[in-house]
């Protein structure tokens, strides 16, 4: 077709000598074409590329019937991706840290794997696109519904973002403020580190338990019978600390290890064979035992600010919600279920609630 001989002349016209005609032709190729959604995105691109014509972000990356997607289009891509993602998050931090948050993200997409994962993603959502909007996907009554349904909440949870973003307001006094309502939350909880020797066989359990009961140090038994090794992989299992709720890895029945763990003191050995996943047995030495304690506001500062924002963020839309209604001169008619020989309302009457 003529407007992907305008594309190659596009890539061809280094120099961008005839860069606004060949926009023009594009634009009303397009439009003679009935395509007004693929107009729509060039026009935005090609707006959006207008004021940077000599920027790295103009470099074409891939082609699509020789039409080029450039190195810009495919980074506004991932940071389109990677904010619908973070979405829920948006207004549990303040803006220049929900900002970096996505620029660490975005990291993940710098390596050769990483832009070739993104590449992948946006061509494919781009032919799939391309194809049901060739295919008239459109005019199909359901998918027009879901469009609009979609459209609504987008525009909704537009509106949400940009309301809390305008009256949602923490400072350092509230902070503070709300830690100390709320101190008693913000503890770091009781919990034990251990080292665990595993065995798989019968046998070796037996052996074990005679090192052990002979006084050979644990350590030693470790190296000799167990099946967990200090590789790369491993030690992380058990490096971190292990909570009263917490699942004990390797263990089939955590809350037996850790009742049994909470009555060792610190390099005892537990007294008895625990059994394990895949048909492994376990012993524990305990390493630490840590007491709950409270946290300073400096170690749950994050926390505490992301709570509170939570709770305001609730009473926020609370109060929208009310005004809305009063707006908008909402009336409620619920039907309520029946009540007792005292004069209620019977079953399904309708109870206005203005």
């Amino acid at each position: 077709p003529a407007v992907a001989y305008l594309f190659a002349a596009e890539t061809a016209d280094r120099d961008g000598k005839w860069k606004e005609s060949i926009n023009a032709l594009v634009l009303e190729g397009l439009s003679a074409l009935g395509r007004e959604d693929a107009r729509a995105f060039q026009a935005a691109r090609r707006t959006s590329l207008a004021s940077r014509p000599d920027d790295a972000g103009s470099r074409p990356v891939a082609e699509i019937g020789g039409e080029p997607i450039t190195e810009l289009d495919l980074q506004s891509f991932a940071r389109r991706m990677v904010t619908a993602q973070l979405a829920p998050q948006r207004n549990m931090m303040t803006a220049d840290a929900f900002g970096k948050l996505v620029d660490a993200q975005l990291e993940s997409f710098r390596t050769p794997e990483g832009r070739r994962q993104l590449l992948d993603a946006y061509l494919g959502q781009e032919l799939l696109y391309r194809e049901a909007l060739a295919g008239r996907q459109f005019d199909r009554k359901e998918v027009q519904e879901q469009i609009a349904e979609v459209r609504r909440q987008i525009l909704g949870n537009a509106f949400v973002d940009d309301y809390v973003g305008r009256n949602l307001h923490v400072s350092d006094t509230d902070v503070q403020n709300a830690y100390e309502a709320h101190k008693a939350e913000y503890v770091e909880p009781e919990a034990v580190k251990v080292e665990v020797l595993a065995v798989d066989t019968a046998d070796a359990k037996k052996q074990a338990s005679e090192a052990l009961d002979a006084g050979t140090d644990f350590a030693k038994v470790r190296e000799q019978f167990s099946t967990i090794r200090a590789t790369p992989g491993e030690p992380a299992l058990f490096d971190e600390w292990i909570t009263r709720e917490a699942r004990v890895p390797l263990a089939a029945d955590s809350k037996a290890v850790l009742a049994h763990l909470w009555t060792l003191n610190r390099g005892e050995v537990s007294k008895k064979w625990f059994e394990g996943e895949g048909g492994r047995w376990l012993r524990f030495r305990l390493v630490e035992h840590r007491k709950e304690r409270p946290l300073t506001l400096a170690e749950c500062r994050d926390r505490v600010e992301r709570d509170l924002r939570l709770r305001k963020q609730e009473d926020l839309l609370k109060e929208l919600q009310r005004s809305l209604e009063a707006k908008y001169k909402v009336v409620v008619h619920e039907a309520e279920p029946t009540k007792g020989s005292d004069g209620g309302a019977a079953k399904g009457q309708p109870a206005t609630r203005k």
